[in-house]
């Protein structure tokens, strides 16, 4: 009997209740073949109309309306406790995957701090080299440019204090 009555409550996704099944013509000749005669079909459903499964209960007593009304209760308690952790579930999927995306922009982040770190070594790098470079091509330079000046100085100072005004250029 349940194989015949579950899948009519999950199609009209509504309670099925009967006090006395043996009465339904609908169920044809399998009711008489069994010992259940109240049965009770609620299916558990969100509210966009997903089901998520049913409570069926089958009994040789008489079910009440009121064990109906009480049980309608108890089921669309359990579709609420679903839907939630169904929801529940979601979230912690998506905080899952915001706690990775934060984390990769964190490595990220200190990825670039790094190469920050190093562009800047090497620029301090370069500029000590350009400097000690920079140093090491004028000094030789100045040594020679120094002493052809002070070489023509003192021609000019030995020629002047001979009375001498040769000097590169100068009058005669």
């Amino acid at each position: 009997m349940a194989t015949l009555i579950i899948p009519a409550g999950f199609y009209t996704r509504e309670r099925v209740f009967f006090q006395d099944a043996s009465v339904e013509s609908r169920f044809g000749p399998e009711v008489t073949q069994t010992k259940l005669r109240s049965v009770i079909c609620i299916p558990m459903s969100n509210n966009r109309g997903q089901v998520y499964g049913a409570l069926f209960l089958g009994n040789h007593y008489p079910f009440s309306p009121n064990h109906a009304s009480i049980l309608s209760l108890l089921v669309r308690q359990a579709s609420i406790s679903i839907a939630n952790a169904l929801l529940f579930k979601s979230v912690q999927q998506a905080t899952k995957a915001n706690l990775q995306m934060i984390q990769s922009q964190r490595q990220a982040l200190e990825e670039a701090r790094k190469s920050r770190e190093d562009a800047m070594k090497a620029t301090k790098i370069k500029s000590n080299f350009l400097a000690s470079m920079s140093h090491e091509l004028r000094t030789p330079f100045r040594c020679v440019f120094d002493s052809r000046v002070t070489q023509r100085w003192l021609t000019f100072r030995s020629a002047h204090s001979m009375g001498f005004w040769t000097y590169l250029g100068a009058p005669t």
